[in-house]
């Protein structure tokens, strides 16, 4: 997004995104050098097969790999895991 043959968005002004579970994007996202970055999953569902029949992505991209993924995900100051799955940022 901040890429200048793209949208041409200063980093500062980013601040979040969100995701329905495409670990290589968060984890090409982790170490982009924009530590304010909040980060927001949908999840839709506390089982994979509920979750691949709701979400096609869950297929590529189960549970447990995106629980790998966001425990490697740096938080802010402000974040923090309100359960084993879900993450929110003040």
């Amino acid at each position: 997004m901040s890429d200048q043959r793209g949208l041409d968005i200063p980093q500062s002004n980013i601040n979040g995104f969100k995701t329905g579970g495409h670990i290589e994007g968060i984890k090409k996202t982790r170490g982009g050098g924009m530590p304010r970055l909040r980060l927001a999953i949908s999840i839709n569902a506390a089982d994979d097969s509920t979750r691949s029949a709701l979400m096609p992505i869950n297929k590529n991209f189960s549970l447990k790999a995106l629980k790998e993924a966001l425990r490697a995900f740096p938080l802010c100051k402000k974040a923090f895991f309100l359960s084993n799955m879900s993450c929110f940022q003040a």
